[in-house]
């Protein structure tokens, strides 16, 4: 999950928003957990991105081939 600054450009990949801008991180992770039973149980990583910098560091680590 990430948490995307207002005003910046998504990271390269498929987004969908799940909550609301002012949902704190604990907030939406309990209802992604709801939403999706399967979650249950597992760590749900959050990537918190502020700047163009940010973004960049974040595609570099998801996808290092591109």
């Amino acid at each position: 999950m990430a948490l995307i600054a207002k005003g910046l450009r998504f990271p390269a990949g498929k987004w969908m928003r799940v909550a609301n801008p002012s949902a704190l991180a604990w907030q939406v992770e309990d209802l992604l957990k709801d939403m999706f039973p399967a979650l249950k149980g597992s760590v749900i990583t959050f990537a918190t991105l502020l700047t163009d910098f940010d973004v960049k560091e974040f595609e570099r680590a998801v996808f290092p081939t591109r």
